[in-house]
Parts: C-alpha cells; structure tokens; sequence
C-alpha cells in the first residue's frame, strides 16, 4: 500500500519559500479577522461541477467561530474584492486557471464573472492565510529574475503571509477531506497556531486513515497542496476558537455537576445523621 511508503512528509513538516527576503516580509501580520470562504460548485460559464465543495463548506464549519460563508450565487466578485482587505483567512473553493492551462490570463472562477490575477494590484491586501483549494493555483509560467507567476505568487507578492495552494489539478474530495483536517487541526492548537504542521498533520491522517482506498494515498491526491510562507502566520487564533470554547463550556458544565453532587451527598448526609 502507498501508505507505507517512506513519504518527506513523514518525518518532516514542508514549506516553501520564493526567497529568504519574501519570507523574511511575510513575518508582518494581518490586519484583517476573521474567516472569508468561498465555494462554487457551480457557475454561469459551463464549467464542470465541483460537487464536493458544498461539503467541503459543511464540513470545515464547525472549526471556524469567526466566519462568513459565500456559497455559489454569494461568491460574487464584489464579495471576494471586500473579504480580500477585511479577512485573516481567506479560502477559495473553486476553477482557477493559471498562464499554463489556459489562453486567458490567470484567474478565479467567481459565480458571476472571473477575478483576474493583475486585479490584485492596487487592492489593499490583508489576509493572514490564503488557501487555494483549487487546481494548479501555484504553477505557472517563469518569469525572468522572479519566480512562477502564479496565483500563488500573486498573493503572496499582495502581502499575504502565507498561502496553500496547489501544484497540480487537484481531486475536489480529496480536497473536502484534506481541508477538513487542515481547519480542525489549526482550531485544536490554537492560539498558538503552526499552519505548516496543521497541514502536514491533515495528510497524514489520510494516509493513516484504515478506511481509504490506496488508490486515494498515492502523492497525485494528498500532494497537490502545499504550504508556502510563514509557517506560523496568525497573531493569535480568534477564528477558530469555538472548538476551545467547548471545550471550556464542557469543563464548565462538568464542574458545576460536580458541585452539585457534592452538595447533594453533603445534604443526604445531614439527613441520615440527623
């Protein structure tokens, strides 16, 4: 089985960089909040369906608390434009094409027109995390004395301190399932948050999970998406602490049935002795 190959990832945690000066810029933290996310599986240009980017929404729900959701007819340009400049976390769910695949410029499928890379220039960019769960958002063409011009590379040129995005067309549910992982791994350890580990930690409990096919555990499927950035690119992990507020909630509530029993037995004590 794939799974028992002796995979990089196994033992370390993978990051890509453009230069040790991009990094070095990428320290800087956001000035949004917030979670912003975007999912189309369908659109007005005869694009195939994304059918698994509707879960993909569904399932990643629960890891997030400060959240704003725009799912098909909501994933408009206007909104993507206002959530680029206000979130820390910005997710795409959808057809992206880079210079390679395409005669059009690169750009993001958005339900009612595309969003164009060279759209970035000018906007005021401020998002922590960027994640491209979409295909080939960081190839591209090269470009002399620069790296790929990519989606990817547009972000991060834009001021973002990191970026998921992927090298080659990436399997919607695999995807699904990956980003399930990646946002509930980030929503348990946070406020101190490494989002290179978180996704690392996601792909290999796909590749350990007993219930996947081996097909799914071949690189083609966990592979595609990759880190690049500041591994650690939030100030603290407000977006995701609904799972630490259970978990609160749940201590909370446990304390106070334990008190209660106390004074309970406390009183049938009394009684019995009275």
């Amino acid at each position: 089985s794939p799974a028992s190959w002796p995979f990089l990832i196994r033992t370390a945690v993978i990051s890509y960089g453009y230069s040790l000066q991009t990094l070095w810029q990428q320290r800087a933290r956001s000035a949004g909040h917030g979670f912003s996310g975007f999912f189309l599986s369908s659109n007005r240009r005869n694009l195939p369906e994304l059918r698994a980017t509707q879960d993909e929404a569904r399932r990643i729900q629960p890891s997030i608390q400060d959240g704003r959701w725009f799912v098909d007819s909501q994933a408009t340009t206007t909104a993507f434009r206002d959530a680029i400049a206000g979130s820390s976390i910005l997710h795409i769910s959808s057809h992206a094409f880079g210079s390679v695949d395409s005669l059009d410029a690169p750009h993001i499928e958005l339900y009612d027109s595309s969003f164009y890379l060279f759209e970035l220039q000018g906007l005021d960019l401020h998002p922590s995390l960027v994640v491209l769960s979409a295909c080939q958002t960081a190839s591209g063409r090269p470009l002399a004395g620069d790296a790929i011009q990519s989606l990817a590379r547009s972000f991060t040129a834009g001021g973002a301190s990191a970026v998921v995005a992927g090298w080659w067309n990436v399997n919607d549910e695999t995807a699904a399932q990956l980003m399930t992982g990646f946002y509930a791994q980030m929503a348990s350890d946070a406020p101190s948050i490494d989002a290179a580990s978180a996704l690392r930690k996601a792909k290999l409990v796909c590749l350990d999970d007993p219930t996947g096919s081996a097909l799914l555990k071949l690189p083609y499927y966990w592979a595609a998406l990759n880190y690049q950035g500041n591994p650690i690119p939030f100030v603290d992990g407000s977006a995701f602490a609904k799972h630490n507020a259970r978990i609160m909630q749940l201590l909370a509530a446990l304390a106070v049935l334990l008190l209660m029993g106390y004074a309970g037995l406390q009183i049938r004590r009394r009684i019995v002795y009275k």
